[in-house]
């Protein structure tokens, strides 16, 4: 029994199918009003972004507000399910705007993702943009255990903990008399040792019965930062 196979020369003769660019467009044009029609008559949001600005988490989109009433910020926090966050208004006038939302009820170094819907002014409810993730901090760990200790009349110490891996420094910020108008004190190298370790730093800078405030944020190599922590005072006064 002999197999017959083709040769390039003989696929080569036959026809080929092309279908017009008009017809390739109008299909196209189809498919979004398809969409379109799927997600009640409004634009998904486009362009959507989380990154870390501060303490918070910033999450920004772009929005075709034509018939939207306003976008739903769902939130989902290291891998469990999304939960509303917060109802962004889309104002008054229709075409496409730029917004954003700053999370600020975040845990330091978790991961969350983040997605955006729009709802029609007459309460239904689009399709959701698909999901942004970010890890809290840009990744890097926060100090633990921070603990300010006025040390006699002129030195106040700053004891903390952290993971030293892939940190290059620990960035502390004062802030006198409340916590504050924070500015920057000084920098204290991580060591070369990786793993949990522990720090202290000592303030000699300080005057008796004076209130200080101090936080702490790590940095990497590149110069990248991770989130300060939460304030700590220390002085003749405690808060």
């Amino acid at each position: 029994m002999v197999i017959g196979v083709r040769s390039n020369s003989t696929r080569a003769m036959e026809p080929q199918i092309r279908i017009p660019r008009f017809l390739r467009d109008l299909a196209l044009e189809l498919r979004r009003f398809w969409a379109w029609l799927l997600c009640h008559g409004v634009q998904t949001p486009t362009d959507v972004t989380a990154s870390v600005s501060g303490g918070a988490i910033l999450v920004a989109w772009n929005g075709d507000s034509t018939n939207v009433g306003a976008y739903l910020v769902e939130r989902a926090e290291n891998g469990g399910p999304y939960q509303n966050r917060v109802w962004v208004g889309a104002g008054a006038l229709p075409g496409e705007h730029a917004f954003a939302w700053a999370d600020t009820s975040v845990d330091l170094g978790r991961r969350y993702c983040y997605r955006i819907t729009a709802q029609h002014t007459n309460g239904s409810r689009g399709c959701p943009a698909a999901p942004v993730c970010i890890e809290g901090c840009n990744g890097l760990p926060t100090a633990t255990d921070v603990t300010g200790i006025a040390w006699g009349a002129t030195e106040n110490r700053l004891i903390w903990k952290c993971d030293a891996t892939n940190i290059a420094q620990f960035r502390i910020e004062r802030s006198i008399g409340t916590p504050a108008a924070f500015q920057f004190l000084t920098n204290v190298p991580a060591g070369s040792q990786g793993g949990v370790q522990s720090y202290t730093y000592s303030d000699h800078g300080v005057q008796g019965g004076v209130l200080y405030c101090y936080r702490i944020a790590s940095e990497n190599a590149a110069g990248t930062r991770g989130c300060f922590t939460t304030p700590v005072c220390a002085g003749t006064q405690i808060f």
